[in-house]
């Protein structure tokens, strides 16, 4: 399980659509991308999710028919869908092998739990929690203290060193560094 709390929009859905295409090509079994409603699903399903899909050139699909319809794409040795998870069904009953969580810092208690759930019956589950910052002990925090909690680090152009990165500047500790919004 990997968790990313990143600040928002700083590429984090494409951290997930290339897992994503990783998994489809060199994968077996399920894919599931999960954001909160089905509506969010569809729509990014329309604008981002197959437009990458269908770029991605390394990808075999199925050649059916309907091998890519609204919310499921189904390869040579997977099948991709996606879909809300605040509707009862969408985490009930399948065994998940892959699993991007999105916007979790915005789904209702406990269905995060419920959604790894899917992955008990699987002998090597993987998942990958992507999301803007939460609020303090709510399960996307917890996820990530559960975790190694490592924080990302970039080299700083000036000094040559690695650095925790920062996305607030302080005024009282510029030792820190940081980014500085106009």
């Amino acid at each position: 399980i990997v968790t990313l709390v990143k600040p928002i929009q700083s590429g984090g859905t494409r951290v997930g659509l290339i897992a994503i295409c990783w998994w489809a090509k060199y994968g077996f079994g399920s894919i599931q991308l999960n954001w909160d409603r089905d509506e969010k699903a569809i729509d990014k399903w329309k604008h981002e999710t197959l437009p990458t899909l269908e770029r991605c050139e390394t990808l075999e699909w199925s050649g059916e028919r309907f091998d890519a319809v609204v919310g499921t794409a189904i390869f040579k040795r997977t099948h991709l869908n996606s879909q809300g998870v605040f509707r009862p069904e969408n985490l009930d009953s399948d065994s998940i092998v892959y699993q991007v969580n999105e916007e979790v810092h915005s789904w209702k208690p406990g269905h995060l739990a419920k959604a790894r759930g899917r992955q008990t019956a699987v002998l090597f589950p993987k998942a990958l929690d992507i999301s803007n910052a939460g609020i303090v002990g709510d399960q996307l925090e917890v996820s990530f203290q559960n975790g190694t909690a490592q924080v990302w680090e970039v080299k700083c152009p000036g000094c040559g060193l690695y650095h925790d990165m920062r996305t607030r500047w302080d005024d009282r500790r510029p030792d820190l560094g940081g980014l500085r919004y106009d």
